[in-house]
């Protein structure tokens, strides 16, 4: 595994900067095209985020400095749009940027090789720096329809409190849909936390219980929402309104219970 959080690929034109951005909330590779001879001026960059992924012209170009969104229900994958980009249009793309005199370059130049190793490592960096996180399932098991909620305390070197996992399967495998982390100090919740890994901090200053907090969205009927915006849709279809309500108050019930036992030993 390579470990560099950042590696540069060199050309006799341009050289190609790959980074790994994780904001907590979002995750990807960020590819910049910087100009050979000024190492420091940004030509091109593609932010290949999960969630809201953008490319630049000429960011470090006060004229042009345009950035787009990428739509990846229309695009496809973020990482591999810009890659292709970059194998296909890359000279129109510097002319667009404002660098025609590189464009011009570009066009008459042979860069396959630097541009396989610029994908390989793109790829390689985009599956091996990818944040996951595995959580215990909970020692407390309750059963909602297709999913079930996992309920433990959790006490780490800084913090403790209520962690609540909803679980569901997929081909007989159990997987963590959504996290909840009703933590004193830093509670936050993920969104499909094996895979997108989509993180929210929640303010205690506007929500200062965060356990109450899950389960008034529960209550309110925002889960089967949350579930989707994770990507499970059909676990949200299934969802039996009644069944969830009657589960969720076994679960605040449980939860109570649980918290309060904890923080006495704790104490």
């Amino acid at each position: 595994m390579d470990d560099r959080k950042l590696i540069l690929i060199n050309s006799d034109i341009v050289d190609f900067k790959l980074e790994y951005l994780n904001t907590g909330t979002d995750q990807g590779v960020k590819i910049s095209i910087m100009l050979n001879e000024k190492k420091h001026v940004c030509v091109l960059e593609f932010n290949c985020l999960n969630q809201n992924p953008t490319y630049t012209y000429g960011p470090n170009n006060e004229k042009v400095n345009k950035t787009y969104y990428l739509d990846q229900t229309t695009e496809g994958d973020a990482l591999e749009w810009s890659l292709l980009q970059i194998r296909s249009n890359l000279d129109v793309m510097l002319s667009t940027a404002g660098y025609q005199y590189i464009a011009n370059i570009i066009e008459s130049k042979n860069l396959t090789t630097v541009l396989k190793e610029l994908e390989n490592t793109a790829r390689s960096m985009a599956k091996e720096k990818y944040d996951r996180v595995t959580h215990n399932r909970g020692e407390i098991i309750i059963e909602a329809g297709p999913i079930r909620f996992g309920l433990e305390f959790r006490n780490t070197n800084s913090d403790n409190g209520i962690a609540i996992h909803v679980l569901g399967d997929i081909s007989g495998i159990e997987y963590e849909l959504l996290a909840f982390d009703c933590f004193d100090i830093d509670p936050h919740y993920h969104y499909d936390p094996c895979n997108k890994n989509l993180v929210f901090d929640l303010d205690t200053t506007i929500n200062p219980n965060p356990l109450q907090w899950v389960i008034t969205l529960f209550k309110g009927g925002k889960l089967p929402t949350m579930l989707e915006k994770a990507g499970y849709y059909d676990h949200a279809l299934r969802l039996n309104p009644q069944i969830i309500i009657e589960k969720t108050r076994e679960l605040e019930l449980a939860a109570t219970r649980l918290n309060q036992t904890s923080n006495d030993k704790i104490k």
